[in-house]
């Protein structure tokens, strides 16, 4: 399947945040990477070479990020910051477009917030069950905890974003906040790919008369082995690892006309193509950052064109110049068919009737999700006050979760509950008889999946 969207782009702001110096006017971006240096990890017994980005000088205040949540914001979180304020510096955006402005972010293998929290919270339970085997009482086993929960504090912070972890879906959350930007705000996840999907993103959106400017920002930390062992496991052949953020802020040509922006490149048409090549050898892996690092390249070299491969197969071009008219996109999208998702199960009529007559369908947390022993306080207590009660499934391990259709253990136990569950509500689905070439499979959530965190949190 090749993918076509040919509304021009006219990038108006670039901004980067790396370990190193990259404007537009130096070096191609391949030529300017810095020495290597060792990450803080190795994977596979070798040390990991690369330019990793700590934002060590990050100023909490100009962004502001009151103290208290300073120990919550993510790696990733700050670097978008970095790079946004790099682009928007120099943009003067009138207080007309403010409220058109949107903010759309890429990231791939999850920020190190959500893993610190995973692993807190995951600590606690262990420890939690430890002690229950030795049969103590329940004040022995509170004590023992809370002085845990002291240590675990002092090595990974704990601020009131630890009942979940720092979203990524609040990056461009903070961006807007920072810009005084008020359009819609969207976290992606499409590994390497991130860049492409940002650019293919903001082309949809601009069509439309409720968005002006784009603020796309992709932005890759890595900060376990487990990830770097992960992506050698899928074919990516580098030993050069880059961290960083890159912000384009982009608009139509005639947005760029009527506010006198200085245009410094247009994005043409956008195409991808699944194929069957292997990755090939790659100078360095950015991650979420591939595309718009290579975009980098192009616009400093004045390319008419620039492509590269994802590592999972998908081959990909975007063109300096658009070699077509704009397409409309205004025809009507059509709802055919919903099934809700929840611990009722995935019957309309339930779901709906519950929600016209206001029945309260909680219930206090089961022990195997939060012990109450390890997680509940009468007083508010970092890594202790949990809600009570929630509309939960009735099992979070892939083992204990109904199937409706057979599965093979294996396949089972690599899958996430929540992959589970959209597995069984697509069985409900009234599907239309359609070219499945042409079928995009598109999952929205908040949190990376329970595996990741789990594996993000066995490494720490």
């Amino acid at each position: 399947m090749t993918e076509h969207h040919d509304l021009p782009l006219a990038v108006i702001a670039v901004g980067t945040a790396f370990s190193f110096d990259y404007g537009l006017d130096g070096l191609p971006f391949d030529a300017n990477l810095p020495a290597p240096q060792d990450y803080p990890f190795k994977a596979a017994g070798e040390a990991i070479k690369g330019a990793p980005h700590f934002a060590v000088n990050f100023d909490y205040k100009k962004f502001s990020i009151p103290p208290l949540f300073r120990k919550a914001v993510s790696r990733e979180t700050r670097l978008a910051l970095l790079a946004a304020d790099n682009a928007l510096k120099g943009l003067a955006l009138g207080e007309s477009l403010r409220d058109f402005t949107d903010q759309y972010c890429a990231i791939h293998l999850g920020s190190d917030a959500a893993y610190r929290n995973a692993t807190k919270i995951t600590a606690i339970k262990r420890y939690a069950e430890q002690l229950r085997e030795q049969q103590l009482s329940d004040e022995a086993i509170k004590s023992r905890i809370d002085d845990f929960k002291l240590e675990l504090a002092s090595q990974f912070g704990a601020s009131s974003h630890d009942r979940v972890g720092e979203m990524a879906s609040s990056i461009p959350s903070r961006i807007a906040h920072f810009a005084k930007t008020r359009g819609k705000c969207q976290t992606i996840d499409a590994a390497d790919l991130g860049g492409l999907r940002l650019v293919e993103i903001a082309k949809d959106a601009l069509r439309h008369s409720d968005s002006k400017v784009a603020v796309l920002t992709s932005v890759q930390c890595f900060h376990q082995p487990a990830q770097i062992d992960l992506l050698h496991s899928i074919g990516v052949k580098t030993r050069y690892w880059l961290e960083g953020a890159v912000t384009l802020v982009v608009c139509t040509l005639e947005t760029a006309k009527q506010n006198d922006f200085k245009i410094i490149a247009e994005l043409g048409d956008v195409t991808s193509q699944k194929t069957s090549h292997a990755l090939a050898q790659q100078a360095y892996f950015s991650g979420a950052n591939q595309v718009f690092c290579s975009l980098l390249s192009m616009f400093s070299e004045r390319k008419a064109a620039v492509m590269g491969q994802s590592a999972r197969g998908i081959t990909w071009q975007v063109n300096a110049e658009s070699t077509a008219d704009a397409m409309s996109y205004h025809q009507p999208v059509y709802v055919t068919d919903a099934v809700p998702i929840t611990a009722q199960g995935y019957q309309q009529a339930d779901f709906w009737d519950t929600l016209a007559n206001g029945r309260d369908t909680l219930k206090p947390h089961s022990k195997a999700q939060l012990d109450r022993t390890a997680f509940f306080r009468s007083s508010p207590q970092k890594l202790s006050t949990y809600i009570e009660n929630t509309m939960g499934f009735a099992s979070h391990e892939a083992m204990q979760t109904v199937l409706e259709k057979p599965m093979m253990p294996a396949k089972r136990q690599r899958l996430d509950v929540t992959q589970l569950h959209l597995l069984n509500a697509v069985d409900h689905l009234s599907l239309p008889s359609l070219d499945t070439k042409k079928v995009a499979i598109i999952v929205a959530t908040n949190l990376s999946l329970q595996s990741d965190r789990l594996l993000g949190a066995n490494a720490l």
